[in-house]
């Protein structure tokens, strides 16, 4: 979408807020807010300077959880983040 035109905020809000609303998920996913679904990829560089940067996640959370595969070697046993929209008591 970025090669025909959109900017890289509108080719992310593209795949997030406006698919979930398509989809008429947007009460639970598709942004970042408190009591939502945390898939979230976490990056070093920003994407809204270049869309490449979301090809080479950091660490990548499904529904709140840590995924293992991006975790470093050994840290999958000792710990697993979970990442949730509202304070963890």
């Amino acid at each position: 979408m970025n090669q025909l035109g959109l900017s890289p905020m509108n080719c992310i809000s593209a795949a997030t807020l406006n698919g979930a609303k398509a989809l008429k998920l947007d009460q639970i996913t598709g942004s970042i807010e408190v009591g939502k679904m945390a898939d979230l990829l976490i990056v070093e560089k920003n994407p809204l300077e270049n869309l490449e940067a979301l090809a080479s996640p950091t660490m990548v959370f499904k529904e709140g959880w840590q995924v293992p595969h991006l975790m470093p070697k050994g840290e999958t046993e000792k710990r697993c983040l979970r990442f949730v929209g509202r304070p963890m008591s």
